[in-house]
């Protein structure tokens, strides 16, 4: 009997079943931050992943991606913690509120949100796209509207 240690290898280096090593394929690896990566490139990745997540529920309004949304948020907020903060936090508390804000087509108050969600968005067109996506142009216009007036002209 042979003692040998089995070493854990990232997939890109797991030999394929014919014993050759397999083609490089991205590793599994890369969302986690490394002693040899930027803390700031990795967290920059994982705010831009968290914004193209919002504009994916912006385009599909699929509960899944709006789980997935806020999964991420919380992942985001809890970074550098031991434990997960008890109340929401930045991410957490925004994705909830554009969320809500991108679902309520007819609340005054969502136009706001997402202008303000909007005004964060440092990529120009990931800032179209979302823009396009939640049809803003046409929220702004209607939230701008004054009611009419259904009593008028009808006698007292």
């Amino acid at each position: 009997m042979s003692s040998q240690a089995r070493v854990l290898e990232p997939p890109d280096r797991v030999p394929a079943r014919n014993g050759s090593i397999g083609a490089e394929t991205p590793s599994a690896y890369c969302d986690q931050p490394s002693a040899t990566s930027d803390p700031q490139d990795w967290a920059a990745r994982q705010v831009r992943e968290w914004l193209l997540l919002l504009l994916r529920f912006a385009v599909t309004c699929d509960p899944k991606d709006r789980s997935a949304t806020l999964a991420l948020a919380d992942e985001i907020d809890a970074r550098g913690l031991a434990w997960r903060p008890s109340a929401p936090s930045f991410f957490r508390r925004t994705s909830s509120d554009v969320c809500k804000a991108i679902a309520a087509l007819d609340d005054p108050k969502s136009a706001a949100i997402l202008k303000r969600h909007l005004a964060r968005i440092d990529d120009p067109a990931l800032r179209r796209a979302f823009r396009a996506a939640v049809n803003f142009d046409e929220r702004i216009a209607a939230s701008q509207r004054t009611p009419r007036n259904l009593w008028l002209g009808l006698p007292r």
